[in-house]
């Protein structure tokens, strides 16, 4: 298998995990927002925002988690989230 294109567009500060299920999730930056896509075994899912920011890390496990900065005004904050 080639090279499979995931996110159209720009993107930027891809990273990848996966859980007990055998799930693969890819997240990315693109325009701000956080995009995660997920590989069920079979098919890629549709690309999913779940929040803007950037620098996100994933971490394998039972859940996937994620986490990544961002900037709601002055301040920065980390947020972390269970991949679906």
């Amino acid at each position: 298998m080639g090279p499979e294109l995931l996110s159209p567009g720009p993107a930027s500060d891809a990273v990848v995990a996966t859980d007990m299920d055998s799930n693969v999730y890819f997240a990315w930056i693109a325009e701000n927002k956080i995009v995660v896509r997920r590989w069920d075994g079979t098919k890629w899912q549709p690309p999913e925002v779940i929040g803007e920011g950037f620098a996100p890390t994933v971490a394998s496990g039972d859940p996937a988690r994620i986490a990544w900065t961002r900037s709601p005004g002055s301040d920065y904050e980390v947020v972390v989230a269970s991949l679906p």
